[in-house]
């Protein structure tokens, strides 16, 4: 975006800008962020467009300088085109028409929908989130941090029955010798990260591991066990549990926040559904020939065969 500023700067007369705005507007939806020839970009069009961002996610795509810049200019370019093809009057085109309003339906179908989850009364959860601990106390617990060493071997170079044998092999050899498994490691693992790591993966019951590796490695429970075969997309691992530390129980007090949340999201997700079933339940009348002609309406030469856009006309001046 060429607006003549470092994305530094442009941060800072961003923040200024929004102190300017509020203090003549509370919202300061109408103050101008940034503009290129005739189009502008306000406050209003972004919040328009941040909506779209899931909540818990927004502040965090704005804490960007280069995801701001990003942002405006790509708002500048889409009023740019948009306005061209106003002047081309391709909003006029029956084709364009029909989008417009199916764009329409779609974000009225979707604030439907968020007003609706918006005064939806959450009944008290206290006592069925003690009901639900109780039941599903295991369900609460801060796993130890677990640090393993791996010997990978895939089938990139090999079928997976030889690499199945191969690694069945490469299992006996480490639980018969359990102190020999880094030297194993050097000479059997397919990981390329062993030489720097020695097959070492710390943290292995984390999420940012394959689900069957963290299941593998929390089956290990003392140091210097051996697993059993553990088969991720990646190939077939044997483990060795280098260090695992104590599993933490959380108490009902500890939990509490996290259930009462969790319950309030299913309540909601409950209702949602509820009410979208009242609509999707009513009778439906339809013509069963015209749904049947839908298979072949967009194949070459069906009666919806040619490009929904109209052909190319001149360039409008911006």
């Amino acid at each position: 975006m060429k607006i003549g500023i470092t994305h530094c700067s442009f941060v800072a007369l961003f923040l200024v800008s929004i102190s300017i705005a509020s203090a003549a507007d509370p919202a300061g939806s109408d103050a101008i962020i940034a503009s290129r020839g005739a189009a502008k970009v306000t406050f209003a069009d972004v919040d328009a467009y941040v909506q779209r961002i899931p909540q818990k996610d927004r502040a965090g795509f704005m804490d960007s300088p280069k995801r701001i810049e990003n942002l405006i200019d790509g708002l500048l370019l889409q009023k740019q085109l948009a306005q061209t093809a106003r002047d081309n009057k391709l909003d006029q085109t029956p084709a364009v028409q029909q989008q417009l309003k199916l764009a329409q339906d779609e974000v009225l179908s979707k604030q439907a929908l968020a007003t609706f989850e918006a005064n939806l009364k959450v009944p008290e959860l206290q006592s069925l989130a003690k009901e639900t601990y109780a039941t599903h106390k295991s369900d609460y617990v801060d796993h130890g941090k677990i640090d393993v060493k791996h010997i990978l071997i895939d089938g990139k170079s090999r079928s997976d029955d030889e690499a199945k044998k191969l690694a069945q092999d490469v299992e006996q050899q480490a639980k018969a010798d359990p102190a020999a498994f880094d030297a194993l490691v050097q000479k059997y693992s397919d990981d390329p990260s062993k030489s720097k790591n020695g097959g070492l993966m710390t943290d292995a019951g984390g999420t940012r591991y394959d689900p069957a590796f963290i299941a593998g490695a929390q089956g290990l429970k003392k140091e210097g066990e051996i697993s059993t075969l553990v088969h991720s997309k990646f190939g077939y691992h044997i483990l060795k549990l280098v260090k695992r530390e104590s599993d933490h129980q959380k108490s009902f007090d500890e939990a509490r926040e996290e259930l009462i949340a969790k319950l309030a999201a299913q309540f909601k997700e409950q209702q949602l559904r509820s009410y979208t079933a009242d609509f999707s339940g009513m009778p439906l009348d339809a013509n069963p020939a015209l749904v049947e002609s839908l298979r072949d309406r967009y194949l070459p030469g069906g009666a919806a065969a040619t490009p929904l856009v109209p052909a190319p006309v001149a360039a409008g001046k911006n």
